[in-house]
């Protein structure tokens, strides 16, 4: 029965896609920060054209949402990347994201239910599919500084520059390539991997989906 309702939980959580993982953690992030996020020169969606608003969007008309609420929800994420740009040491742990999740998640009326896949996702997932179970990894996956605390595990930070970087060479690598599937999420996986073979590491395929919201907006911004 464990490993049943496990598998089941599981199902659910694959439902999600990342960028709608890296969205709900925006919105917990800018509640933590409310008052810098305030301050962050925050102008609705449009201050964060790098993320797939349009998709959030349809995600929360289709869980139900009205219009209104869509609109407050989407203001509320662009609120906690805007802090992410405009405060780089601000941070938020495992402890204070799921004491904000669960009051989103009252709030929102959202209820716990078979086959239904609840958003902000919790911790757990955060860390399994953005940070390979790191919360520390997953904090920089998503450009945000890691918590201070306990041992730190080995690994990179990028910078945004580094994500620009590394989706403009990607693409350039693939340019003579006129398969359509070499511009493809997996290409790019595959490309970071003989790319960390010849002694350069480059920002993951979940960790750039993270950063720019979508695997089209990492595209995009690689060919501006």
């Amino acid at each position: 029965m464990v490993n049943s309702a496990r598998g089941r939980r599981q199902e659910r959580e694959a439902i999600i896609d990342d960028w709608l993982i890296a969205a709900g953690f925006w919105l917990l992030f800018g509640r933590e920060h409310e008052r810098d996020a305030a301050t962050g020169n925050v102008n609705g969606a449009a201050a964060l054209p790098e993320l797939d608003i349009a998709g959030v969007s349809d995600f929360l008309t289709g869980a139900g949402y009205s219009p209104t609420a869509v609109a407050t929800l989407i203001e509320g994420i662009a609120a906690g990347r805007s802090v992410a740009v405009h405060e780089p040491t601000a941070t938020l742990s495992v402890a204070r994201y799921e004491k904000l999740r669960t009051v989103a998640l009252a709030e929102l009326g959202q209820q716990s239910s078979k086959g239904v896949a609840l958003w902000p996702v919790t911790s757990q997932t955060v860390m399994k599919r953005l940070g390979n179970g790191s919360w520390s990894d997953a904090l920089r996956a998503l450009g945000v500084e890691a918590v201070a605390r306990g041992r730190a595990r080995k690994g990179l930070r990028f910078t945004g520059d580094d994500y620009v970087e590394a989706m403009k060479q990607f693409l350039g690598d693939s340019e003579a390539d006129s398969d359509a599937s070499s511009r493809t999420y997996s290409s790019y996986v595959n490309w970071t991997s003989a790319q960390r073979d010849a002694g350069v590491e480059r920002p993951s395929g979940s960790a750039v989906r993270a950063h720019f919201g979508s695997w089209s907006a990492a595209v995009a911004c690689g060919e501006a």
